[in-house]
């Protein structure tokens, strides 16, 4: 009896040891991948993100509950602009939104039929300028694949174009394997539209996965969990920190593929394949509430993601963020955006404007993130003159592309001090860069400028 306890603790001790090696060496890797990607030593690399900035924050607003348009333009006169609101001068940031195309109540989308197809105009217009760069699926008075075919022939009309999908609920028009009614890459349902989706132009999706994790693209150590401690809801916020480590346990040695397959990398953005078999990128989206993923997607408990202990986490790992959210969940606030919020909004226009956070929309970060991931370039010292040369961008999902000088944007090069500096795309040069001052780094850069969105004119 004693020698079979014996083998059993043996077997125990060898299992442990091994899966701790296997769990470190897969961290080590991970880790070694980030080092590779925004290594600073080199006379001439990328910064990991624009000039002068340290984080990049998305808020990526789910539609839901937003029932009007006079709604929808409160909030967004209040994000979007300096004008004075009901709610004080407007935070003028760059912040987006998705939107429905379909809704069985009437209430604000696409095809609406309120005050003679209003609706329907003032998107157009936030599409164009990129203030609404997200489908929040179809909605939920999709019915069939006809209606995607309607809806895309009447965006591609009015040169709408979106890159960003993102789930809704248990809408049947939904990508990826999570729910059984998930239906929108299901070859085999009436509901199937991808084919006709993803060549319309739309490369990022989200499919539901959701983090507690403050910073995504981050170097992973144990502070990457610890770092969402709050000491004043201590039982709440470590109870989460077990659910994300059980889940990045899971992820990393695949025990849950179908759901939990991405979470090793703590990336955020990861490449997946639809049912249908077509590759497009999934992206990961953050709530740190101490009651949990979705309790603080309202726009009351926002102002907890926003606050200063997450904003000092986010700059602290150099990470990105997409912040999950609903602006139009404001039942308990006597304003559009409950205050506590606007308090918070306000604290991140400082935090953006003093160079500390890149605040911009989802589908901008994205490309950015993944223009920055796979640009490829070289560099040579022509007498005293840099010359770097941009190639491409080795697209692993739609294609290698020489980038134009809009998909460049925020892309910043650090450089030799003293140098003069000259940057082509292949053969075409860019004159309209901006030199930088030495950063917190002390490097010197160069950064290919940032083109802001500009309000639609609603008159």
């Amino acid at each position: 009896m004693k020698k079979l306890l014996s083998i059993i603790m043996y077997f125990f001790v060898v299992l442990i040891v091994t899966s701790s090696c296997y769990y470190f060496i897969k961290i080590y890797k991970i880790n070694n991948h980030y080092n590779q990607l925004y290594d600073i030593k080199s006379d001439v690399c990328l910064r990991k993100f624009p000039y002068p900035y340290k984080a990049a924050l998305a808020i990526a607003n789910d539609i839901d509950s937003t029932d009007t348009v006079g709604e929808f333009l409160s909030i967004h006169d209040y994000l979007n602009t300096k004008n004075i609101t009901n709610m004080g001068a407007g935070v003028d940031l760059e912040i987006g939104d998705s939107f429905f195309m379909f809704d069985p109540k009437d209430n604000f989308s696409f095809f609406s039929t309120k005050d003679k197809g209003k609706d329907k105009i003032i998107i157009s217009k936030f599409i164009e300028t990129g203030y609404l760069d997200s489908l929040h699926s179809f909605g939920d008075g999709y019915k069939n694949r006809n209606d995607a075919q309607v809806a895309l022939n009447e965006l591609k009309k009015n040169n709408n174009k979106l890159s960003v999908w993102i789930n809704h609920s248990q809408e049947k028009s939904n990508f990826g394997g999570w729910y059984s009614t998930n239906l929108g890459d299901n070859r085999d349902s009436k509901y199937y539209h991808a084919d006709l989706t993803i060549p319309y132009g739309i490369k990022f999706v989200w499919l539901g996965k959701t983090t507690n994790i403050i910073g995504q693209a981050t170097h992973i150590s144990f502070y990457t969990f610890i770092g969402s401690f709050d000491p004043e809801y201590p039982a709440k916020s470590f109870r989460n920190i077990v659910k994300t480590i059980l889940k990045n346990i899971l992820s990393i040695y695949q025990l849950w593929p179908s759901r939990y397959s991405s979470y090793e990398e703590n990336d955020l953005v990861n490449i997946v394949k639809l049912e249908d078999g077509q590759k497009v990128y999934e992206f990961t989206r953050f709530d740190n509430h101490p009651d949990g993923i979705g309790a603080g997607a309202n726009s009351k408990n926002m102002a907890y993601n926003l606050s200063g202990r997450v904003l000092r986490q986010l700059k602290q790992v150099n990470g990105y963020g997409i912040l999950y959210t609903h602006f139009g969940k404001n039942e308990d606030c006597p304003q559009e955006i409950c205050e506590e919020t606007q308090s918070a909004l306000r604290n991140l226009r400082n935090e953006y404007l003093n160079g500390d956070i890149y605040v911009t929309t989802t589908s901008k970060l994205l490309s950015y993130y993944i223009a920055h991931k796979y640009l490829k370039v070289s560099s040579r010292i022509d007498n005293n003159d840099l010359i770097i040369v941009i190639h491409s961008i080795e697209d692993p999902v739609f294609g290698t592309y020489v980038p134009s000088f809009e998909d460049l944007q925020g892309i910043t090069f650090y450089i030799p001090s003293g140098k003069r500096v000259k940057i082509y795309i292949n053969q075409k040069e860019i004159r309209d860069f901006i030199r930088n001052q030495a950063d917190e780094n002390n490097r010197e850069s160069v950064t290919i400028p940032i083109k802001i969105n500009k309000y639609p004119n609603l008159k």
